[in-house]
C-alpha cells in the first residue's frame, strides 16, 4: 500500500508541470491564420487563448503530426512579430516589444501589482489577470501575487478571471508613479442560475428556494468552535443536535456509545430493553459521509479538519430523500476537495492534554471521616467483646490520622494525559487535474491512567475534469486503538476511607483492610496492579468512485459506487488473582478470564442522479431523480474462556475451558433499494415550492410490506421582496415565512425481526440430524414506522446583515411503533414484533447571530441559540404496559427506572412521593399518590410518580467571535434550564453508608433526637432510603464548553521565507461546569479539562 500511495503522488506531480505545455496533437494548415491554428487547438485540448481580434492577418502554415503545443506554436510563429506566454492552462498572444523601443517606453510604465484572494481570505493561485485594452495578462502565482507592466499614457481596466469564481473590472487611472499596489482584491465565487446550493448527501438543492428546517455549518465555524471530536463541535454550535449528558462516563476516550437525538426521541426499545442504552441507539440520527452511510463510530474518530462543510437535516423537507432511514434526522458530511494551485504542503502539529476535574467532589478528610463515624455509633457495642475489637479499631485508625495519613483517593487513579496530534496534507493542481494527500495520527492520553485511544487516518482524492466529464476516486483509511484503565471504575475509589494507606513499605499496594463492620474491603489499586486488561482495535477502508457528466449548464448526472469495510475486535482478560474471585473463594480452576470479540462489516452502495436547473426571468426550477441500491453485512463472534492458572500466560489458549458452553457467533444482512424524486421553484426570490418522494423497499419487513413511499411538501414566502416592503421597511433584507409537512420512516432494528428464526438443537439428534428450536416468532406483515412532521419556519435577515434569525416551530408524531406484542401462553412465545404504538413530539429550535462590528481589522461576532422539546406516549402495545407494572416495583437508592406510561413522556421522572423525616422517629416517610396514605417503611403496591423530564426545557448556546487582523478569539457557552434531576450524590448522603467515605455534606443538618425537623434522616439509621421526589431538583446549569485563540502570521514576513501560511491556536474544552445541583460528576471515569495547542505551517 506503501508503494501504491509513493506512485499515485509522484505520478500526480509529473501530471501537474507537464499536463499543459507538453500536451500533444496533430495539425495540417496550409495557407491559413493564426485565429485557425488557436480554433484546431482548443478543439483538441482544453487551453485558452488571450489575443487580440486581428489575428486573422496573421498568415500561418504549419503541419505536425503528435507534437507539443509548445512546439506547434513556435513553428507557427517564428516568421510573425508575435510571441507567446504559457501560464497553467492560459496562452497569452502578443506582439514582441522592440529592445530600443522598450528602453524608451520603460520610463513611462509602472508595474501594478496586488494579491487576489477568495471571501475566506485564502490567496487563489492561477488567476488571469488581463489589461483589457492591450490584450495582455500574467496569471497569479501560488500565493495569489501578481505583477503586471501598464502604460501611464491613459487609464486601463484590469480583468480578473477564474473558473468558478465571478468575473471582477477594475478601472486604473493614470497615476504619476512607478508602481501601483492594488491592496488585496476579493473574488466571488460564481452564483449558480438558480443560486446557492444546500448539500444533502443526494441533490445539491438550491438553498435560496430550500422551504424545509437544516443548520449549515462551515468549515470556519467547524475551526471556531472545535471540540475534541466533530460530534461535540456540532452540539457546541446548534443546540438541536443534542448529544445528551452520560454523567457516568466522563470524559472516556473510549465512550463510543453517545446519546445523540434530534427533535426528541421517536422509537421505543423492546420490552428486554427498555432499562438499557437501547433507547439511546435507536433514536441516534443518520449519518452521511460523501454520499454514503457511515457509523457514529467513525464520526467520533474522523478527522474533523478534513471536514469542509456539515448540514444537518431536521425536519421532513430535509429528510424526506432518505425515506425510511430519516425519521430521526440526517448528519450530512462532506469531505475537504482537493486545493486549485501548485504543489501545497501543509503541516500540523499538535499537543493534547486531558487534566481531570475533580471539582465536583468533595469528600470527606480523615478526621472528618472519623468524627462522622464515632457520630453513627460506629465504635459502639453492648457487647464488651465486641466494643474491645471496635476500640482496638478506631485507636488504629486515629493512630494513621495522628501519622499524617489523608489519603486522596481520587487523585491516586488520575494523571494529567499527554497526547500528540500530526497531519501532514500535500495537494494541489488546476482546472484539469487535482490530488489530494493527507495522514494524520492522533493520540488521546485519557484522564485515567493507562488509558488511551491512537487514531490514525490516511486518505488520498484524485480528481480529474475532462472537458464536461470528471471522474474522482476517494481513498481512506482508518486505523484505531482503544486501551481502557486498568484501574477499574472511577466509583470504587469514591469509598476508600481516607484513613487507609493505599501502599505497604515496599510500594506494593495493600491487598485489602477491614471495614468497620467486620467485612473485608479490597484496595480497587491492588486489581489495578494485576495483569488484567482491556483493549480493542479496528481497521477501516472506504472508497468511493464518482463520475460527473454536465450534458449542459443546467443539467448534470452523477453516478457513484462506494465500499466500506471494517474489520476490529477487542480483548478483555481478568487476572485469576483479582480480588473477586478472592473475595468470593472461588475454584481454582474457574478463576481467570478471558473474552475475545472480532467484528467484520461490509458495506456497498450504488447511486445514481440525475439533476437540472435552470433560470428564466424571473422563474427558477430544479428537478432531481435519484435510485440507490444498498446492502449493510456484519458479523459478530464472542469466545469466552475461564480457567488461567498463571497471569502471566494471558494468551486465550491457556484457559481451560469455555465459560458457557460454546462460542457465540451472530451475523444480519440487510438490503434496501430507494427511488427519489425531488423538485422546487422559485418566482423571483420570493415565492417557493418544494416537494420530495420516495419509494423505499428493504428487507427487514415482513414479506408483505415490502415497500412503502415517503414524500415531503413545503412553501415559503420571502415578505421582504414584496414591493411594498422593500419601499417602505429597507432595513429588511429577508423575511422569508416557511412551512412543510412530510412522512418520512425508521429502520432502527433487528435485521431479522420480521422473520421467525430458527437455532440448531446440538445436544440433541434423531437418525443422524440435528433438530431445531424455535426462537422468535415472526410477523409477515411487520410494516415501516412512520413519522409524520409539520415545521413553520421564519428566517430574517435585516440592518444590512447585521441581524439574522433562524426560527423553526415543529410537530412530529411517529405512528406504527416497531413494539413489543402480548400472546397467549398456549403460543409458546410471551410477545412478538409488531406496529403498535404512538408518540408525538413538539418543540423549536432558534438560532440568531449578529455582526457587532464589521471592518477591514476587526470583526465581533455574536451568536445565540436555543432548542425545546416535549413528547408524549399517545399509545401503547400490551406487552409494554404489563412490562411497566415490573418496573414499578424495581427500587434503587441512587437511580431511577425508565418508565413508559400513556399520557406521559418518554423523559418522564419516576419516584416515590416523600413527605419528608418524621420528626419522631428521624426516619423517612413515603405516600401513597393513590390513597394518601403515609408510610415508614416500603410497602407492596406504592406507586411511583411523574415529578418532570430528564431533558431541560431550554438547551440553550451563545458565543462569540472577535478577530484583530490575524487575531481571533471565540468561545461557547452551554445553558441548560428546566431539567429535573435526581441528585444520586445526596441521596447516598442521605442513606450514609458511614463504614466508607462520603461526602461532607453529611455533616449538615440531620435528626438527631426526638421533634427535630430536618431534610436528612437519623445517621445512625440502617434503613435504605429510596429514590424520592425530596432528592429531585430543577436543573439550572452553565458551561463554558469551548475556547479558542488563533493567530495568523503575517504575510509579508512569511513570502520572505516562501512560506505561504502560519497559524498558531490554542484552544480548551469543557473549561468549567457551574449547577444549581451539586452532585458528583464522571463517576465511572472521571470528566476533564482539555487544551489543546497546535501549529499549522502551509508551504
Amino acid at each position: 500500500m506503501r508503494n501504491l500511495l509513493v506512485f499515485l503522488f509522484v505520478f500526480t506531480l509529473q501530471a501537474h508541470s507537464s499536463l499543459y505545455s507538453q500536451s500533444r496533437m496533430t495539425v495540417d494548415l496550409e495557407n491559413s491564420n493564426m485565429k485557425e491554428l488557436i480554433r484546431v487547438i482548443e478543439k483538441q485540448t482544453s487551453l485558452g487563448f488571450l489575443y487580440d481580434e486581428n489575428l486573422e492577418s496573421v498568415p500561418v502554415s504549419v503541419k505536425a503530426q503528435n507534437e507539443t503545443v509548445e512546439n506547434i506554436l513556435k513553428e507557427a510563429l517564428k516568421k510573425s512579430d508575435l510571441e507567446f506566454l504559457i501560464d497553467h492552462n492560459t496562452i497569452l498572444i502578443q506582439k514582441k516589444a522592440e529592445s530600443n523601443e522598450s528602453d524608451q517606453l520603460q520610463h513611462l510604465r509602472r508595474e501594478v501589482s496586488g494579491k487576489i484572494l477568495d471571501k475566506d481570505g485564502n490567496p487563489i493561485p492561477g488567476v488571469n489577470v488581463v489589461i483589457v485594452e492591450l490584450r495582455q495578462g500574467v496569471a497569479t502565482d501560488n500565493y495569489g501575487n501578481f505583477k503586471i507592466m501598464v502604460p501611464n499614457d491613459r487609464s486601463y481596466t484590469l480583468l480578473l478571471t477564474f473558473i468558478g469564481m465571478e468575473e471582477q473590472k477594475i478601472y486604473l487611472g493614470i497615476v504619476d508613479a512607478e508602481t501601483q499596489d492594488m491592496g488585496k482584491l476579493v473574488m466571488k465565487a460564481k452564483q449558480s442560475e438558480i443560486g446557492e446550493v444546500l448539500v444533502t448527501g443526494i441533490f445539491n438543492k438550491p438553498k435560496e428556494s430550500f422551504t424545509g428546517a437544516a443548520t449549515i455549518i462551515t468549515k470556519d465555524e467547524i475551526k471556531r468552535s472545535g471540540n475534541r471530536n466533530l460530534l461535540q463541535t456540532l452540539a457546541n454550535i446548534d443546540p438541536s443536535f443534542d448529544v445528551q449528558e452520560q454523567p457516568d462516563m466522563g470524559s472516556d476516550p473510549n465512550n463510543t456509545n453517545l446519546a445523540i437525538q434530534i427533535r426528541g426521541a421517536s422509537s421505543l426499545p423492546d420490552i428486554n430493553d427498555m432499562q438499557l442504552d437501547a433507547r439511546n441507539q435507536l433514536n441516534t440520527p443518520l449519518f452521511i459521509l460523501d454520499g454514503f452511510e457511515v457509523s457514529m463510530e467513525r464520526v467520533l474518530d474522523m478527522n474533523q479538519t478534513d471536514v469542509e462543510s456539515v448540514s444537518i437535516l431536521k425536519d421532513a423537507s430535509a429528510t424526506a430523500i432518505y425515506g425510511s432511514r430519516g425519521a430521526n434526522g440526517v448528519v450530512v458530511i462532506t469531505s475537504s476537495h482537493p486545493p486549485i494551485g501548485k504543489l501545497r504542503v501543509t503541516y500540523n502539529a499538535g499537543l493534547n492534554l486531558e487534566i481531570p476535574d475533580l471539582s465536583s467532589y468533595n469528600l470527606l478528610n480523615a478526621e472528618e471521616k472519623l468524627y462522622v463515624e464515632q457520630l453513627a455509633g460506629m465504635y459502639s457495642s453492648d457487647d464488651p467483646s465486641e466494643q474491645a475489637d471496635l476500640l482496638a479499631m478506631y485507636y488504629q485508625n486515629d493512630k494513621a490520622i495522628k501519622e499524617g495519613v489523608n489519603t486522596n483517593w481520587m487523585k491516586i487513579p488520575t494523571q494529567v494525559g499527554v497526547g500528540q496530534y500530526h497531519k501532514l496534507r500535500i495537494g494541489g493542481g488546476d482546472e484539469q487535474f487535482r490530488y489530494d494527500l493527507n495522514a494524520s495520527y492522533n493520540q488521546i492520553t485519557g484522564a485515567m491512567k493507562g488509558s488511551k485511544r491512537d487514531n490514525v487516518n490516511v486518505g488520498m482524492t484524485l480528481q480529474y475534469i475532462y472537458k464536461k466529464v470528471s471522474f474522482s476516486n476517494l481513498l481512506e483509511l482508518g486505523f484505531n486503538k482503544g486501551v481502557n484503565s486498568p484501574y477499574g471504575s472511577f466509583n470504587d475509589y469514591y469509598y476508600m476511607n481516607p484513613y487507609w494507606r493505599p501502599y505497604n513499605e515496599d510500594g506494593t499496594p495493600v491487598t485489602s483492610y477491614t471495614d468497620l463492620v467486620g467485612q473485608t474491603k479490597y484496595n480497587p489499586l491492588y486489581d489495578a496492579s494485576l495483569a488484567s486488561f482491556s483493549k480493542t482495535d479496528y481497521t477501516s477502508i472506504r472508497n468511493q468512485t464518482t463520475a460527473t457528466v454536465n450534458f449542459t449548464p443546467t443539467l448534470k448526472w452523477d453516478s457513484s459506487i462506494g465500499v466500506t469495510q471494517l474489520r476490529g475486535g477487542g480483548d478483555n482478560f481478568t487476572s485469576p488473582l483479582q480480588s473477586g474471585y478472592l473475595q468470593n473463594n472461588i475454584d481454582l480452576l474457574s478463576r481467570g478470564f478471558y473474552t475475545k470479540s472480532s467484528r467484520k462489516e461490509m458495506s456497498y452502495q450504488l447511486s445514481t442522479t440525475l439533476s437540472w436547473g435552470k433560470a428564466f426571468g424571473k422563474h427558477a426550477v430544479f428537478l432531481g431523480a435519484n435510485a440507490q441500491v444498498m446492502q449493510s453485512k456484519a458479523e459478530r463472534m464472542y469466545v469466552s474462556v475461564k480457567g488461567f492458572t498463571n497471569e502471566k500466560l494471558n494468551d486465550i489458549s491457556n484457559g481451560s475451558s469455555y465459560s458457557g458452553t460454546s462460542p457465540t457467533v451472530s451475523e444480519s444482512t440487510t438490503r434496501s433499494v430507494g427511488v427519489t424524486a425531488t423538485g422546487n421553484y422559485n418566482y423571483n426570490s420570493r415565492y417557493f415550492v418544494d416537494a420530495s418522494w420516495r419509494l423505499d423497499g428493504a428487507s427487514s419487513f415482513g414479506k408483505n410490506s415490502r415497500f412503502a413511499p415517503f414524500y415531503s411538501v413545503g412553501a415559503a414566502w420571502d415578505v421582504a421582496q414584496e414591493g411594498f416592503i422593500k419601499e417602505n421597511l429597507r432595513v429588511l433584507q429577508r423575511f422569508k415565512l416557511r412551512y412543510s409537512y412530510g412522512v418520512t420512516g425508521s429502520l432502527n432494528f433487528s435485521a431479522y425481526q420480521a422473520l421467525s428464526t430458527y437455532q440448531y438443537n446440538t445436544d440433541t439428534e434423531y437418525n443422524g440430524q440435528l433438530g431445531t428450536n424455535l426462537l422468535a416468532l415472526g410477523n409477515e406483515d411487520l410494516k415501516w414506522q412512520t413519522t409524520y412532521q409539520h415545521n413553520i419556519g421564519l428566517d430574517l435577515t435585516a440592518f444590512n446583515n447585521f441581524l439574522d434569525i433562524d426560527f423553526n416551530y415543529y410537530r412530529k408524531t411517529s405512528d406504527n411503533l416497531i413494539a413489543q406484542a402480548s400472546l397467549p401462553y398456549s403460543n409458546g412465545f410471551t410477545s412478538y414484533t409488531e406496529n403498535f404504538g404512538e408518540v408525538r413530539n413538539t418543540g423549536f429550535d432558534a438560532m440568531v447571530s449578529m455582526n457587532l462590528v464589521r471592518t477591514s481589522d476587526f470583526n465581533w461576532y455574536v451568536r445565540l441559540g436555543a432548542y425545546h422539546n416535549k413528547n408524549i406516549l399517545l399509545k401503547l402495545s400490551e406487552a409494554i404496559k404489563t412490562a411497566n407494572e415490573k418496573y414499578e416495583g424495581w427500587q434503587s437508592s441512587d437511580s431511577f427506572y425508565y418508565q413508559y406510561r400513556e399520557g406521559e413522556s418518554l423523559d418522564a421522572l419516576y419516584v416515590l412521593k416523600s413527605p419528608g423525616v418524621d420528626p419522631l422517629t428521624g426516619k423517612v416517610l413515603y405516600e401513597d399518590p393513590e390513597t394518601g396514605y403515609v408510610y415508614d417503611h416500603i410497602t407492596d403496591g406504592l406507586r411511583k410518580i411523574p415529578v418532570g423530564l430528564i431533558q431541560p426545557k431550554i438547551n440553550g448556546r451563545f458565543g462569540s467571535s472577535f478577530r484583530y487582523k490575524g487575531l481571533t478569539l471565540d468561545f461557547t457557552f452551554n445553558v441548560r434550564y428546566g431539567a429535573s434531576k435526581l441528585n444520586s450524590s445526596l441521596l447516598t448522603v442521605e442513606n450514609s453508608f458511614v463504614r466508607y467515605n462520603l461526602d461532607k455534606r453529611v455533616l449538615g443538618t440531620r435528626w438527631i433526637n426526638e421533634g427535630d425537623v430536618t431534610g436528612f434522616k437519623d445517621i445512625a439509621s440502617s434503613d435504605n432510603t429510596l429514590a424520592n421526589d425530596r432528592f429531585v431538583f430543577k436543573e439550572k446549569t452553565l458551561s463554558m464548553s469551548n475556547i479558542n485563540i488563533s493567530y495568523n502570521f503575517p504575510e509579508k514576513l512569511l513570502s520572505r521565507y516562501n512560506i505561504q501560511q502560519v497559524t498558531f491556536s490554542a484552544a480548551m474544552s469543557d473549561v468549567f461546569y457551574l449547577s444549581n445541583i451539586k452532585m458528583q460528576r464522571g463517576t465511572d471515569y472521571p470528566y476533564a479539562r482539555t487544551p489543546t495547542f497546535n501549529l499549522s505551517v502551509t508551504f
